[in-house]
């Protein structure tokens, strides 16, 4: 923000109409409000702060605006005209006061006004006149309330120590603010929510991985007490060893498979913790360095920019040199003036001469020899030479006189310019120090790039052991699939064959009459006459069916 007109009517101890260029007073560089106590010097500053915020800071707040010694009738009256946010506004603003009424004796209350203009197209545009309005305009445009203008900004007298004993946090939110760090707080506050998410996120993958792992362990241990119970009935049954049954085997493959499956998935995910630890670590050093990175060109194009005005500083020096060399010519002056006095005395005396001369005709006439008479000639002559070199150094004597004027300028600029060049040089050391030690920190940072490098393959191979995760997690429901639709095969054959061996059983006498000869005795009865054989049906089961079953 920069304020460039301030004019005051009524106000404080302003009884008159006071107007003050301050764009005139900072044409030289800074500038120095002074005076004896009670002058109004802080009444200045505190039409500064009414106008932006219609109010005065410090323990005056509250406290009488309008000039006691202002006529009756001329209302008090504040106009600031300032540069903020890259807009030129004229702010116009008058506190409550109490004014003669228009009829009748006695006073009536003027409310506190104010005008808000902007210079748009060399015009000024009025933008509101309500209070309200005004406020919110001027925050959004200064950027500071009136708390914060006041202790950064325009501090009131005695309360440097209160700012300076603030507790932290109320000077960090007040720096960031007007130096626009919000930005990084930002970016710090996207970061931890990221952050965040992202444990969120592995934590749910946690959570469903150990999910997983509980539901391939509970169908890892069915599976096996299914091939058991498989295997036990498989051993009462007169059935072959050529001729087992193949989805136990299968089932057993596919738990062996399952088993192998959850070790490289928990393996998979512990190393993936790790890696995207180690990770977030390397991110974090790599935006340190980036950062540096930045700081480092910035010093550098600021390094460029003051050798590229090294010449100019040169130019200054030698003005300063040449300014000081001048101011010698000083001391002629005051010689100059004597000599002026004395050519006008010398010629007064030789005109007197010349009268008398004339007067009184000869030398003789005069009462003067022929030796005097050289001698006063000689004297005349030496007089007149004299005259002529200090009219000549006199005829000089404006001239020099300039010179002078100009070179006492030119010394207080030149050395105005070697004050800023001495601070600039400073800077430019400490810019230098502390450009070094970034420089020491990027080339360790760039020395770190192929561990970052590294971090990111391994934050790659992070995310292809995710992709592995949510594969095995796929074939997990098939093979769960697969066991339900094996399952169901297995009862359906465990139902086939027993009903088949139930109607076996119901038909084992047509079966036993089959293989009866005669005069062969019964595996039942042992008789060798068989009268009448059990009939044997046209769709029952026998031994091969039931193998196959």
């Amino acid at each position: 923000m920069r304020v460039h007109r301030l004019r005051i009517t009524a106000f404080g101890p302003f009884a008159a109409t006071v107007e003050v260029d301050l764009d005139a007073l900072a044409a030289g560089g800074l500038f120095l409000l002074h005076g004896p106590t009670g002058a109004g010097k802080t009444s200045l500053l505190d039409a500064v702060c009414f106008a932006l915020y219609g109010s005065v800071p410090g323990s005056r707040q509250g406290a009488r605006l309008r000039s006691d010694h202002a006529a009756d009738g001329v209302p008090p009256q504040v106009v600031c005209e300032i540069t903020a946010a890259g807009r030129r506004l004229e702010v116009t603003r008058s506190p409550a006061w109490d004014r003669p009424k228009k009829r009748g004796t006695g006073t009536t209350l003027e409310q506190a006004r104010v005008l808000v203009r902007e210079l748009r197209d060399g015009e000024w545009v009025p933008v509101t006149s309500r209070v309200d309005e005004a406020a919110e305009v001027l925050a959004d445009v200064l950027g500071l309330g009136v708390d914060q203008f006041t202790k950064l900004v325009l501090l009131p007298q005695g309360e440097f120590a209160a700012f300076l004993r603030a507790n932290a946090e109320d000077r960090r939110a007040l720096l960031e603010r007007l130096f626009g760090t919000d930005r990084f707080a930002a970016a710090q506050q996207w970061l931890r929510e990221a952050q965040a998410a992202r444990r969120q996120e592995v934590e749910a993958a946690d959570a469903r991985t150990a999910e997983l792992l509980a539901r391939a362990e509970q169908a890892t241990a069915m599976i096996g007490s299914i091939a058991g119970a498989a295997a036990a009935t498989g051993a009462t049954t007169d059935t072959p060893p050529d001729q087992a049954v193949d989805p136990i085997d299968r089932l057993r493959a596919l738990r062996t498979g399952v088993d192998a499956a959850l070790d490289e998935a928990r393996q998979l995910r512990v190393a993936a913790q790790a890696r995207a630890r180690h990770a977030a670590a390397e991110h974090q050093a790599a935006v340190e360095t980036a950062r540096r990175q930045a700081r480092f060109a910035e010093l550098t194009r600021a390094a460029e920019r003051l050798r590229a005005e090294a010449p100019e500083q040169a130019r200054r020096e030698a003005r300063l040199a040449n300014a000081r060399r001048a101011a010698g010519v000083a001391r002629w002056l005051r010689p100059l003036e004597l000599a002026r006095t004395r050519s006008g005395d010398a010629l007064g005396a030789v005109d007197r001469a010349i009268v008398d001369l004339a007067r009184h005709g000869t030398a003789e006439d005069v009462g003067l020899d022929d030796e005097r008479l050289q001698a006063r000639a000689l004297d005349a002559r030496q007089l007149v030479g004299e005259l002529v070199a200090l009219e000549l150094e006199g005829a000089e004597a404006p001239a020099l006189e300039r010179e002078v004027t100009v070179a006492r300028s030119e010394v207080a600029r030149a050395e105005r310019h070697r004050t800023t060049g001495a601070r600039t040089l400073d800077a430019l050391a400490d810019e230098r120090e502390r450009l070094a030690a970034d420089l020491v920190d990027a080339r360790a940072a760039a020395a770190a790039l192929p561990g970052a490098l590294a971090a990111l393959d391994q934050a790659e191979a992070v995310a292809a052991a995710a992709e592995r995760t949510r594969t095995l997690t796929s074939e997990s429901v098939i093979l769960a699939t697969r066991r339900d639709e094996l399952r169901r095969a297995r009862d359906d054959a465990r139902e086939r064959r027993l009903d088949l061996r139930e109607r076996r059983l119901a038909g084992m006498a047509a079966e036993l009459a089959l293989g009866l000869r005669a005069g062969s005795p019964c595996p039942v009865c042992g008789a060798v006459d068989h009268p009448a054989p059990a009939p044997t049906a046209a769709d029952g089961p026998d031994e091969a069916a039931e193998t196959r079953a």
